[in-house]
């Protein structure tokens, strides 16, 4: 089964919205700003800026989030299709950067999603924290729990290029199980410096989360760089 097909129906109690992830993008966004999000999904957050004044977009590829209405674009983040500085700011969180191809494209989407800034504008990116996950070779996340559904989490490792992610679904209510896996390419720490002296960011800052945590190498769960344009 695809893999997001499979999450549909339970995505947003699985990865429901978050106030910290919010906050924190919405300080990077000057008053009024349009932003995009790069993998929208069910489009949660762009609902909230929208409500809160700002404009903004949604760029998603699967057309399986297509059953909640908001400012979607169908589109791959491999082609952004929008026009050069058209925006404050642009974030992309989730995970969905190592959805890429392969470790060139991972580059070639960060260095497009920076162009798309206006000047001054910001570029936020979430990972899972892969330096972390390779280094210790994890294989298993912990499960992501709710009243209704239980996810887990596995990994297994092909060398630094791909990662096999392997989901496990069971729905509490029939105790129906389901599974899906995809590829991934795992995105460190260097790859964002490479990025950000690619893309001529005057400045990208770590955090560890998005409560402002300091951002350790071998030892944050997550990875958020923050691109800053000139």
């Amino acid at each position: 089964m695809e893999f997001y097909e499979m999450l549909n129906n339970y995505y947003d109690e699985i990865f429901p919205f978050s106030e910290s992830t919010y906050s924190f993008i919405k300080d990077q966004s000057p008053e009024n700003a349009h932003l995009l999000e790069i993998g929208s999904a069910t489009g949660k957050y762009i609902k909230t800026f929208q409500t809160d004044g700002f404009k903004a977009t949604g760029l998603e590829y699967s057309k399986i989030f297509m059953n909640g209405p908001y400012e979607m674009v169908i589109g791959d983040m491999h082609k952004l299709p929008f026009k050069k500085e058209s925006f404050e700011t642009v974030f992309c969180i989730g995970n969905t950067l190592a959805h890429s191809v392969d470790r060139n494209e991972v580059h070639k989407v960060l260095y497009n999603a920076f162009s798309l800034l206006k000047p001054k504008g910001s570029l936020v990116v979430q990972t899972v924290n892969y330096d972390r996950i390779c280094a210790n070779g994890i294989k298993e996340l912990d499960p992501i729990e709710t009243p209704n559904v239980k996810f887990e989490r596995y990994y297994e490792y092909a060398d630094d290029e791909r990662v096999l992610f392997k989901g496990v679904l069971t729905d509490k209510k029939n105790n129906k199980k389901q599974s899906s896996e995809v590829n991934l390419v795992p995105v460190f720490y260097e790859d964002f410096i490479k990025a950000s002296s690619r893309t001529g960011s005057s400045f990208v800052c770590f955090n560890g989360d998005f409560d402002y945590g300091k951002f350790f190498k071998n030892e944050s769960f997550m990875t958020v760089a923050t691109f800053t344009k000139s």
